[in-house]
């Protein structure tokens, strides 16, 4: 059985978390465009099989305190190509991005983290030495006056699987047409 439908009380597979978790994806700046339509679902082995190659190489710093999130992003983010560096606590992710920024190609935080460092002050330093890629930043909820000015994509902390398909679209050959656009909504 898929890793989510093992965990207790859950009881779905992999594919179904995929197309009922989870509200579209924005950065700060689609939301007063966002598309009243529905998003459209992949199922999970679509999107692990049209993963690009590329991607065996990159590597992801997960920064997200509750265990069972990072265990399981950590999980789906290494069946989807990438190298996962998954760390408890902000001021972990900071340590890490300081000494290890060349080998860290992507950033997933959790916006509300214990202690000094939060995922704005993550995503910061990682705009500090990758000015050109977006953060993907999980929360349960947050206002669009709450968003820095920073290049993020917003994705449900309940929504896994949606980290993996904004991953594999932003590492695509079509980067810069979804970050700019409100296509990103639906591709994410």
């Amino acid at each position: 059985m898929p890793l989510i439908g093992a965990l207790p009380g859950i009881g779905r597979t992999v594919e179904d978390q995929a197309w009922q978790l989870g509200a579209p994806t924005r950065s700060p700046r689609q939301f007063k465009e966002a598309s009243t339509k529905s998003a459209e679902y992949r199922p999970v082995s679509q999107v692990i099989r049209d993963a690009p190659k590329m991607l065996a190489s990159a590597t992801v710093l997960v920064v997200d305190n509750d265990p069972i999130t990072r265990e399981l992003l950590e999980g789906i983010l290494r069946t989807g190509g990438f190298q996962v560096l998954a760390v408890p606590t902000g001021n972990v992710g900071l340590l890490s991005l300081c000494q290890q920024r060349a080998q860290i190609d992507w950033l997933v935080t959790k916006i509300s983290l214990p202690g000094l460092v939060d995922g704005w002050l993550l995503a910061d330093e990682f705009h500090r030495h990758r000015p050109d890629r977006p953060v993907i930043l999980l929360s349960e909820a947050i206002a669009e006056a709450e968003c820095p000015s920073i290049d993020a994509l917003l994705i449900p902390a309940t929504a896994p699987m949606r980290v993996l398909e904004a991953l594999t679209s932003l590492g695509s050959d079509e980067t810069s047409r979804l970050v700019n656009s409100p296509e990103i909504a639906r591709a994410a």
